[in-house]
């Protein structure tokens, strides 16, 4: 058919997707058609078996995906968060085919599912289309889904992990846990993304490429590029990542505290805040040019609690005083940590 198919999981959702310039109709009857009637047997669940062993083998050779996760298991001590997305060869072992079927009758219910379309399109139209393929079978009868989390403690497990690797610079996570006590439930949407958004201004102030901390480091060849910026949450979790290389990992982050208590010690610099937030604002807005990327963004914020097009909205409400507010609650000294892969030299 020509069109270009995929599938992910995230720590949080699952997503099947598709893209195509011709036979769209046709593409989305497969899609639909393959996720509303899953097919397994013993046979082909053994097959799939060996070829995930595989390749959690091979992110067990990465350094990149070993530093950021001993970074989470850091951070937390009892969310699922902690937990590799595809599990253990030891895990995986276990499972059969009523295993998966009993996942796929508890979660793939349209009560639990978004889908979402972006291109040239009348979108009545699609919903005509989409309400035509579905199909009354397995899984459609809505059904409370009950979520069981053991109670997360505010504090981090441990300060520092270290592990040797084949790296010939060593790599770096620090990670910031933020206060999941209240989890996104008690948040509005909004508030969310406000403080999504005052996240991504503090941390550019801070270490962003354009900052003075960052000019600093970069001089004094602690820092050989741009610095790996990020905030993900979810309505369960929250947490500050910093990624990057550097020969004194350890230095950097003292380097990174002194910076954190002058800036809150002197405050924030109007001048700086408003370059960074409209900077911001035009990532937000570059976000749009990839029609494909827009329905990724649209699917991962909606089981993130938030509206994509809010970012553009309320970018401009937040305020130094918002921002400021951040820095005193999230940027806690005794919630970072730091993972680093090191040489074997």
């Amino acid at each position: 058919m020509g069109a270009s198919a995929n599938a992910y999981t995230s720590n949080n959702h699952t997503a099947y997707l598709f893209e195509s310039t011709d036979n769209f109709y046709p593409s989305l009857d497969e899609l639909m058609d393959y996720v509303q009637s899953p097919f397994f047997t013993d046979e082909n669940v053994e097959k799939e078996k060996g070829i995930i062993e595989q390749e959690i083998m091979m992110y067990d050779d990465y350094p990149e995906w070993k530093v950021y996760m001993n970074a989470i298991e850091c951070m937390y001590k009892n969310h699922p968060v902690k937990v590799d997305i595809a599990g253990t060869a030891e895990s995986i072992s276990k499972i059969d085919k009523d295993i998966l079927y009993k996942c796929y009758d508890t979660f793939y219910n349209p009560s639990n599912m978004v889908m979402c379309f972006s291109g040239d399109f009348e979108p009545e139209e699609i919903i005509g289309e989409v309400k035509e393929r579905l199909k009354n079978t397995r899984g459609n009868t809505p059904t409370e889904i009950k979520r069981i989390y053991l109670e997360e403690p505010l504090e981090v497990t441990e300060n520092k992990k270290e592990i040797v690797m084949e790296v010939s610079i060593p790599m770096f996570v620090i990670g910031i846990k933020d206060n999941i006590g209240c989890p996104g439930e008690c948040q509005t949407e909004t508030q969310r993304v406000k403080k999504h958004i005052a996240v991504e201004i503090l941390l550019n102030i801070l270490i962003g490429k354009s900052s003075k901390l960052y000019k600093k480091l970069y001089e004094s060849e602690l820092v050989l590029s741009e610095l790996g910026l990020d905030y993900d949450f979810a309505k369960s979790y929250a947490h500050v990542i910093i990624t990057g290389q550097s020969k004194e990992p350890k230095r950097l982050l003292e380097e990174l505290k002194e910076e954190i208590k002058t800036l809150k010690r002197n405050g924030i610099n109007a001048e700086e805040f408003n370059r960074i937030k409209n900077m911001i604002y035009g990532n937000y807005a570059k976000e749009y040019n990839n029609v494909s990327d827009i329905c990724r963004m649209f699917v991962s914020d909606y089981f993130k609690g938030v509206n994509s097009f809010d970012y553009i909205e309320e970018c401009d409400k937040v305020q130094i005083a918002d921002v400021e507010e951040v820095l005193k609650e999230v940027f806690d000294e005794e919630k970072m940590v730091i993972s680093i892969v090191k040489g074997k030299n």
